[in-house]
């Protein structure tokens, strides 16, 4: 049964509640259990690759999966949601938002801290899954703030997952597909709100492809892991936006001129100031 205020659909307070809970039970077994680290060696393309499981790959693995799985009951639980198959694309943002959010809390010390992220992380997840549960009927009155919400949080979390790969040196062959995956679902989240039939190939994935030859340029540049990682969701930024002018039928060389602006205002600030 769902909770009607002015007969807009809410989410079920007790199961997102305990939703939250369970990601957040899944950062805090991090620090309890010691599972066996698995290191191994695989060989691709003639290059040897070393790989490392250990217990927070694996807990924040989990993490992922219950939010996404707890993103796509949000859903479907929506008395006007449509969905004929897995409605994939409102489960990228609930997954990077667990990972982000683990990826943080679990790096932080004992104490006040942890406890401030906890409460930090949980209602950021709340709003998360709230903002999807909104944005399943486009004519909801507060579908534009949650998808403004929403919009903001992918980017930051694309931010993000960019800085931590620069910032811990995955290898490229790593690297650049995570990058070309990561800018390929995040551009198809954003452009599914004003086009809800969009595929993910091919105007998404060519979103990712833009940004990982970018990634791929500033791979082996000796430059800073924020400045690397804010130049490449400039790009994505920018290429996202074009394609969505391109998929309105928008006026786009005004639109052109706007986003070279942009561009060059956003590489002026990240080179000046980061």
């Amino acid at each position: 049964m769902h909770l009607v205020t002015d007969e807009l659909p809410q989410p079920q307070l007790d199961h997102l509640s305990s939703l939250a809970a369970l990601v957040l039970l899944a950062y805090g077994l991090v620090r309890i259990i010691n599972l066996p680290t698995l290191s191994t060696e695989v060989t691709l393309l003639g290059l040897v690759i070393p790989l490392t499981i250990n217990t927070r790959l694996i807990m924040l693995t989990l993490a992922a999966a219950l939010a996404v799985v707890g993103a796509d009951w949000l859903v479907r639980s929506h008395p006007r949601s449509s969905f004929d198959g897995p409605p994939l694309r409102h489960l990228i943002i609930p997954g990077l938002a667990a990972l982000g959010v683990g990826g943080l809390l679990t790096r932080l010390p004992q104490g006040g801290l942890l406890w401030l992220g906890l409460a930090a992380g949980a209602g950021l997840l709340l709003a998360v899954f709230v903002g999807e549960f909104v944005v399943v009927e486009s004519t909801d009155r507060r579908y534009d703030a949650a998808a403004f919400g929403l919009r903001t949080l992918a980017y930051i979390l694309l931010l993000e997952s960019f800085f931590v790969l620069r910032a811990t040196e995955v290898r490229a062959i790593f690297a650049i597909p995570l990058i070309l995956l990561a800018g390929g679902a995040v551009s198809w989240r954003l452009l599914s709100f004003d086009h809800p039939a969009l595929k993910p190939w091919p105007y998404p994935l060519t979103v990712g492809w833009i940004g990982a030859q970018i990634a791929l340029g500033l791979h082996y540049w000796p430059i800073a892991p924020l400045r690397d990682a804010l130049l490449l969701v400039l790009v994505v930024y920018i290429a996202n936006n074009f394609i969505g002018f391109l998929l309105k039928k928008d006026d786009l060389r005004r639109r052109g001129l706007e986003l070279l602006a942009v561009g060059a205002i956003g590489i002026a600030a990240i080179l000046l100031f980061a």
